[in-house]
């Protein structure tokens, strides 16, 4: 396989709930907790970073660094869901299904000549656009990203929790194009909640933080968030991109 599927995780090694959808997943934990993770994942690689990599944006540098062809899963993906399909197949258990799913969507990055490529953010089948089962320029969920070789793109590791928004926007200004399948959203299970993870770092503060820094660094582009039709509730901070293009 060209891509390799790789997981970043802390402090969950008895709990990466992500191997139960993919197979050949790759877990990527500091070095000093490689034990812990060889042993609640006996079947799963285990690969250490070097502890002087803090944060997420700092491991998924070294991720990208490390691996050529890569697509980036969070530790706690809990289903793949079908927005296109829902009534029929809600969701898409099967390992094989999830794989062919990822492997489909890299093979067409390579295809159209882009460097960044995901899937939707979109978490309800209501969101969906059955006009617009791609997109070629928007905002790719942390959760679920993959680069192809020779990207040329980096991590401002200043950045503490909004390291997905940061990289959209780079890749937009240094490539201006990405795939987005919008047809498939990867859902991740208590994402702000579970012991480990990004809890270990992320807070209201450096929400609000991150999002001045990022509209220090891309003006307009990013947008606070309102409330809406679909989101009741909004963390002062909070943010979204609206790309001129």
């Amino acid at each position: 396989m060209d891509v390799k599927i790789v997981s970043p995780s802390i402090g969950r090694s008895h709990n990466v709930i992500t191997k139960n959808l993919v197979d050949d997943l790759i877990i990527v934990c500091p070095e000093s907790e490689v034990e812990l993770y060889k042993k609640g994942n006996p079947k799963n690689e285990i690969v250490g970073h070097p502890e002087d990599r803090k944060g997420i944006s700092a491991v998924r540098q070294w991720i990208i660094e490390t691996f050529d062809n890569v697509f980036m899963l969070d530790d706690d993906i809990h289903a793949v869901h079908n927005l296109y399909r829902c009534e029929d197949e809600p969701y898409v258990m099967n390992k094989a299904q999830v794989k062919d799913i990822i492997l489909q969507n890299f093979q067409t990055a390579k295809n159209l000549g882009v460097y960044y490529w995901g899937f939707t953010n979109m978490r309800r089948p209501v969101q969906y656009y059955p006009q617009n089962p791609f997109s070629l320029v928007g905002y790719i969920n942390g959760s679920n990203i993959g680069f192809l070789k020779d990207h040329g793109l980096e991590y401002d590791q200043r950045i503490s929790d909004a390291d997905d928004y940061y990289m959209a926007c780079y890749n937009v200004y240094k490539h201006r194009k990405m795939f987005i399948d919008n047809r498939f959203a990867f859902n991740t299970k208590d994402n702000f909640t579970a012991t480990g993870g990004a809890s270990t770092y992320r807070n209201g503060q450096t929400m609000k933080d991150d999002t001045l820094l990022l509209r220090e660094t891309f003006g307009d582009v990013i947008q606070l968030k309102q409330v809406t039709t679909f989101k009741k509730n909004v963390i002062e901070g909070e943010r979204f991109l609206k790309f001129p293009i």
